[in-house]
């Protein structure tokens, strides 16, 4: 994961989810994800992830502790995340920590 001042103009190519320098006070994620809505990744059950309807251009928004999220790789490929830890740095700047899962398969 990158921050969106250390990508290029063609960044879906190279990247697929970024954290932008955005001034305000919760962590959010750039990515083709879906929130699955309050669960952990320890009880993601991989057989009812959607393998189709992701956004085709990209999400930015808060995400939440406590949620599991599904982003669409750039390779067409699915992986899980959920936020671990959110630190401020700066008035436009913060420290995000995810875990993730990849599972293959997309579409």
């Amino acid at each position: 994961m990158n921050g969106f001042d250390e990508i290029g103009d063609d960044m879906w190519k190279d990247v697929d989810v970024a954290a932008e320098p955005w001034c305000v006070d919760y962590p959010a994620l750039l990515g083709h994800w879906i929130d699955l809505g309050e669960g952990s990744l320890d009880a993601l059950d991989p057989g009812k992830i959607p393998t189709s309807g992701y956004p085709t251009g990209e999400v930015s928004g808060e995400i939440k502790a406590g949620h599991v999220y599904v982003n669409l790789n750039s390779d067409g490929t699915l992986t899980a995340f959920e936020l671990v830890s959110h630190e401020k740095t700066g008035d436009c700047s913060h420290r995000i920590t995810i875990r993730y899962a990849n599972l293959g398969g997309g579409g």
